[in-house]
């Protein structure tokens, strides 16, 4: 029988005291109230009557427990606020294939090996994929020659974005040296094999996608060439044609700039090129004297050629995976066809009015990047489709409601001789079949790179299967309290959007990957502020955030751990919050979902260690000025830093205690003897720097709409900045005391 309680909030216990506590409590107080009373035996008939009086409080204490919290978990239920779900762990699944063109059907499934002891973790791929022969290896980045003649070097970030773990790469594209002089560098990527007639489909994932502030004639371009037999100079190969390809080239990242697929067709004289032989050391060589250098066979080659025209800027690319072959995978299994059960244990419908289905394996998987997150869920009555609705309308309609905590299928309470109620009641004696996702897992299924290793099943052609990054996500079932804090909230905000809280609130409910959010609203001038484009009574146009009346703009900020110093929102996450919260919002309000406008935080500290602390050898000289360094790095993380390393908030102020208490080194090793923060550039600001070197408008500091005052006790933040850490922040060593 399924357990009905699965997903439903149950009360704590209020006094948790047992018998044998409440005897030890009672004896314990003998000396205090009656010191004549010397025998503490168990035979004593005193002893007999406190055992029997903690046995009568046993039994109140228990009724106890059933009323306050019982009744508040009691209407939550009522209303239907029931614990959030799991959610399963996420990766993304590299295959290879002995055939060209071998399909990977949706829902295929890989596991880790497994033991004796330890079951398999499977995941389950999203979509369908067709797996080419060629695999790709290796990811080598040129850099373009020097202006006095030197060639051009390469560096090898194979291990960084191709090796288990692929941990991802970063570089800057750097300034152009005039107008008419565009800086370029090259990635190229190295496949083992040639393969002919066949679509190529790169998938691209940024931690920092390139940015572009010339939005009418784009600095930032990218183009596609690959290497023949013809041009062994990789700067010189043979363009892939954006104009008159069949088919043509499908750029989904939009130059980069976005998380996104690109797709092209290798022509047919593709060939192969070895790094070490064939190109010409007078044009490429490798970086660092050789360390690092490719040693392997030849391979073939595809480049990519990233150029910038803008004299001042330099934007970062941050590659988080460069996915050939691969699907993403959730650690969420399919269940097809599967006869539903009652409460009761029966497998057919009983004809009555609202009835309960439960399927066997709970929580529903729930899709995040759409309004309809359960649409995987397919209900047959009777072998007929049923449609899927929030709540039940008046009449007759073949509809059903989810309960996807506990996974349970709800029918209405229609009465064709009344016609009262919404919903129709499924006949009597029909069977309830279901065909759905479920979480297969907890947190174990954040598995580390390389782990998924093996197929469930064998699919014709496909000879290996792995996972070049750790798996993450996945989030166990929410905790009762969190539930019972988050009631009142649910009941503000009813699925609709009104006040600042409640779109924050809805956007972290949009998906699991919103760490940190801001609703800004309207902001207008007032006479003791810096004008910006208007006077007073103007809107705010600081961040570039329009504050007009009518607008709301909501920051989101994700979390992608604490090797990435500004984490930055992707163009899907950006538009599956704006997505569900355009569905909640007021017609009259403009939303813009955006990311956050992070404004780095200069810490100059100065520290002494003490001479006997180096003495014994609790501390090496210098050590100190490394472990403040990492701590200052470590507190300004904007999701994982702060007080209490849970983040920081849009807004909120820095204040020198904060620091100075999260840095400070352990007491008997020394201590800090002065201590400065200050406001950097503001990421957000461009051009960081004019064709002078100076700071140009960021001088007059308006920008951020008031002057912040230097080395002061706490740092003023605009509502719309998010600090973070700045890395020209310096910690000196004072000598020795």
């Amino acid at each position: 029988m399924a357990d009905s309680d699965r997903g439903r909030l149950l009360p704590p216990n209020l006094d948790d005291r047992s018998w044998q506590d409440m005897v030890n409590q009672a004896r314990a107080l003998i000396p205090t109230y009656a010191p004549q009373w010397t025998d503490h035996n168990a035979s004593d008939i005193g002893i007999t009557l406190i055992e029997l009086f903690a046995y009568l409080v046993e039994g109140l204490t228990y009724r106890l427990n059933q009323v306050p919290e019982a009744n508040y978990v009691a209407f939550l239920n009522l209303l239907g606020v029931a614990r959030a779900p799991a959610t399963p762990a996420r990766t993304h699944l590299t295959f290879t294939s002995s055939a060209d063109a071998a399909p990977v059907p949706q829902g295929t499934q890989a596991q880790t090996p497994g033991s004796e002891t330890e079951r398999p973790i499977i995941f389950e791929t999203d979509q369908r994929v067709t797996i080419l022969k060629t695999n790709l290896t290796t990811a080598l980045k040129i850099s373009p020659p020097t202006s006095n003649g030197q060639p051009a070097r390469y560096v090898n970030l194979t291990r960084q974005l191709r090796v288990v773990p692929a941990l991802g790469a970063s570089f800057a594209i750097p300034p152009a040296p005039s107008v008419s002089v565009a800086q370029t560098v090259l990635l190229c990527m190295g496949f083992d094999q040639q393969v002919q007639n066949s679509q190529f489909k790169l998938q691209w994932e940024f931690t920092s996608p390139l940015f572009d502030v010339n939005v009418i004639q784009p600095n930032i371009s990218i183009a596609l060439s690959y290497s023949t037999a013809a041009q062994l100079v990789p700067t010189s190969w043979v363009a892939i044609s954006t104009t008159g390809a069949s088919p043509p080239i499908i750029d989904g990242t939009n130059g980069l700039k976005q998380n996104g697929d690109l797709l092209f067709t290798v022509p047919n004289d593709w060939s192969a090129q070895s790094p070490t032989s064939d190109w010409p050391s007078a044009s490429v060589v490798p970086d660092s004297a050789g360390v690092d250098a490719y040693q392997g066979p030849p391979l073939f080659w595809i480049g990519l050629t990233i150029r910038n025209t803008a004299i001042n800027q330099a934007p970062q690319l941050g590659i988080q995976r460069i996915g050939f072959n691969s699907v993403i995978a959730h650690n969420a299994l399919t269940a097809a066809g599967e006869t539903l059960s009652d409460l009761q244990g029966g497998l057919v419908s009983t004809g009555a009015k609202n009835q309960v289905f439960s399927a066997k394996f709970a929580p529903f998987y729930r899709r995040e990047d759409t309004d309809t997150p359960y649409d995987h869920v397919v209900v047959q009555v009777g072998g007929v489709t049923w449609t899927q609705v929030d709540r039940f309308l008046p009449g007759p309609a073949n509809v059903y409601r989810i309960d996807p905590v506990a996974a349970q299928i709800v029918f209405g309470d229609y009465d064709a001789a009344a016609h009262t109620g919404g919903g129709s009641i499924p006949a009597a004696g029909v069977a309830i079949t279901a065909t759905y996702r479920y979480v297969a897992g907890d947190t174990g299924g954040n598995v580390g790179a390389g782990a998924i290793a093996a197929m469930a099943r064998a699919i014709p052609n496909i000879t290996g299967v792995t996972n070049l990054s750790a798996a993450f996500g996945a989030v166990d079932q929410e905790a009762i309290d969190d539930t019972k804090r988050r009631g009142p909230q649910l009941l503000r905000v009813r699925n609709r959007a009104v006040s600042a809280e409640d779109y924050e609130a809805l956007a972290r409910e949009a998906s699991s990957d919103v760490k940190i959010t801001r609703a800004l609203g309207p902001r207008l001038h007032d006479p003791s502020e810096p004008p910006g484009s208007g006077g007073t009574g103007s809107p705010w146009t600081f961040g570039a955030i329009d504050r007009s009346r009518g607008n709301v703009s909501v920051v989101i900020v994700p979390d992608y751990g604490t090797s990435v110093d500004l984490p930055q929102p992707s163009k899907d996450l950006l538009m599956v919050v704006q997505s569900y919260l355009d569905a909640r919002r007021t017609l009259t309000t403009n939303l813009a979902v955006i990311g956050p406008r992070y404004l780095p935080i200069t810490v100059t500290v100065s520290v002494v260690t003490f001479q006997k602390a180096i003495n014994l050898g609790l501390v090496a000289p210098g050590q100190l000025v490394a472990q403040l360094t990492d701590a200052i790095h470590r507190f300004f993380h904007p999701v994982h830093g702060g007080a209490g390393g849970t983040g920081w908030q849009v807004g909120q102020q820095v204040f020198v205690s904060d620091v100075f208490a999260a840095i400070a080194p352990p007491t008997m090793l020394g201590y800090i003897s002065s201590i400065v923060i200050n406001p950097a550039i503001p990421r957000y600001h461009f051009p960081p720097l004019n064709p002078a070197g100076t700071l140009g408008n960021y001088a007059a500091l308006t920008e951020r709409g008031f002057t912040p005052v230097v080395a002061s006790p706490s740092l003023l933040v605009q509502d719309y900045e998010l600090v973070c850490w700045d890395p020209a922040s310096t910690v000196t060593e004072a000598g020795p005391l």
